[in-house]
Parts: structure tokens; sequence; C-alpha cells
């Protein structure tokens, strides 16, 4: 239950406890959350204040409300502002996801001109090539390209 005691507004206090809903399940990836005037009598709150509280959550990326369909749980997006550069694997520890990488192609090649201005290397010195898919949780989020100069690993 909200406190309407407390000096927070209630609408932040509703958005918390929605955030929590999601965060342990009981609302879940992709399901519809209860109407507003669910959400007003569950809570003890006005049909104003669910609406400030589910605007707001819809602005954060939590929910997406579809027309004539309801407001619905977004599938929870990687927080990883370029401002403060972390691993891909600390990005999702701290969005509450596991992490792991799958190897699609490891090759030595020669370094093109692009590659070679990259690692301050002459054209085409050998380069090795590694190519990952990143997963955060279950879900395929990204294909990262690596190059390293081959000279500097023991063969």
């Amino acid at each position: 239950m909200l406190n309407s005691d407390q000096a927070e507004p209630l609408y932040i206090q509703l958005q918390k406890a929605v955030k929590t809903a999601i965060h342990n399940g009981t609302f879940t990836q992709g399901s519809r959350i209860p109407t507003e005037t669910e959400l007003s009598e569950t809570y003890n709150v006005s049909r104003i204040t669910v609406r400030k509280a589910i605007a707001e959550l819809v602005h954060e990326g939590y929910l997406t409300k579809r027309q004539g369909k309801g407001t619905f749980v977004n599938v929870p997006k990687i927080g990883r502002k370029i401002e403060h550069v972390i691993s891909f694997t600390a990005a999702c520890k701290s969005n509450g996801l596991s992490s792991h990488s799958v190897v699609t192609e490891r090759e030595i090649i020669e370094a093109d001109e692009e590659i070679a201005h990259q690692l301050q290397l002459p054209q085409g010195e050998k380069v090795l090539y590694i190519q990952r898919k990143r997963y955060a949780g279950d879900r395929p989020l990204m294909l990262e390209n690596n190059f390293y100069p081959y000279d500097r690993f023991d063969r």
C-alpha cells in the first residue's frame, strides 16, 4: 500500500511499486498490466495519480501504451551510458542480467588501411580478428568485432 503521509508524492510511490512488480516478475515482459481503474482501486489512489505514474514509466521505457489494447511491460533495455564507459558484462550485471559470448569467427587477416590506422600498424600487417555474439540473459544483443596485432600473441 502507498503512504499518503510520506513526503514522497503518491505517483512516485506508485512508480516504484510498479517497477518492483516488474523486477520481481509479478508483471512479466510483454504482459499487460492492470488498467488505470484497477491500479487506482488496488493502491487506493486517484486515476490522475495512476496516469502520472504510468506516463513516467512509459517515458522511462518500462511500459508501452497501445491504444485500445492496454499498457504493456517492455523488454528491459540495457543501460550503458557513453560518458561512463563500462564493460558489456558490467552493464548487464548492473541491469540484473547475466552475460555470455559466443565466438562466431576467428581468423588471421591482413590489416586494411582503417584497421592499420586504428592499431597503429603498417598496412598489410597480420592481425587476429575475433567476432563474438554478446548475450544479455538469453537474448543476443550485439555483434562485436575485435582486431589485435598478431605479433603480440605467443604462438
